[in-house]
């Protein structure tokens, strides 16, 4: 970039590969093009943030080696367990749509719709039919109702996982 700026910017009768004014705005025009292209699409390149995955309770929620709470997104779909480890077992909590970030963010949330056909014989899942998540300080929050009293879960990603 800092040789096509000298180029761009050097006068036309100290620049000994091209001879004339035309000729020499035509290069100047092409280079600005140039330079307008690269730096649109370098911006654009830019994948947008990446939560498919899975994600675990924070011990700050209470996840203990007896029971914890496990987040997975996959394709358009989020689905959260009560997972107790020494078991074995899993709890189907909430099963509903995912829609993914466009963009590179650090907070983002969207609003998950149940799929009653999958929670309907679990005991753990909520009569309501939609619920929040949000995506803030590297951690996915939950809220989750017992009695019309929310309760919000935060789970943090797997350790041996990384944002794609």
């Amino acid at each position: 970039m800092i040789i096509l700026g000298f180029l761009v910017f050097k006068e036309a009768k100290e620049f000994i590969f091209f001879k004339g004014d035309i000729i020499m705005k035509k290069f100047i025009v092409f280079a600005l093009l140039i330079a307008i292209m690269t730096l649109s699409f370098g911006c654009a390149a830019e994948k947008p943030t990446d939560l498919s995955g899975t994600w675990v309770l924070s011990a700050d929620d209470g996840a203990n080696e007896e029971s914890t709470g496990e987040l997975v997104i996959d394709g358009k779909d989020v689905v959260v367990y009560f997972v107790w480890p020494k078991e074995n077992t899993k709890a189907l909590l909430w099963y509903g749509t995912y829609t993914p970030p466009k963009k590179v963010v650090d907070e983002y949330s969207w609003t998950s719709t149940n799929d009653p056909d999958m929670t309907k014989n679990s005991i753990y899942a909520p009569d309501f039919e939609e619920t929040t998540f949000q995506y803030k300080h590297g951690m996915i929050l939950f809220d989750y109702y017992v009695d019309g009293v929310a309760y919000t879960f935060h789970f943090e990603r797997k350790a041996n996982e990384e944002a794609a």
